[in-house]
């Protein structure tokens, strides 16, 4: 079973500013990824600092270069891909753990 997310349904909708949504998503912004590429590492994209998000690209550099940086985030935004719709959204609290979203 798909859920589908219409967020333009009446006043009942879930978001509190559709009309944002609609922007974000006619704009090619709203992008999904798998639950694989999002967990591996257990959850290593969920830590904190430059450092996981470096491993999360599989970037092992301890110095790494502005390039190295920027090739990181290249790779990771290439696991995604633009959506008009989810089947499951993970939302998380910057403030908690790795352990706790990867759970």
């Amino acid at each position: 079973t798909r859920l589908v997310f219409d967020p333009m349904r009446n006043e009942s909708s879930p978001l509190r500013r559709a009309n944002s949504y609609s922007t974000i998503q006619s704009s090619g912004l709203f992008r999904c990824t798998v639950s694989s590429a999002l967990l591996s590492g257990f959850g290593i994209i969920f830590g904190g600092g430059l450092s996981s998000f470096l491993a999360a690209a599989h970037c092992h550099a301890r110095f790494p270069t502005i390039e190295q940086v920027q090739n990181a985030g290249a790779t990771l935004y290439s696991t995604s891909t633009i959506a008009d719709r989810v089947d499951v959204f993970i939302s998380h609290s910057w403030s908690a753990g790795r352990w706790g979203k990867y759970l």
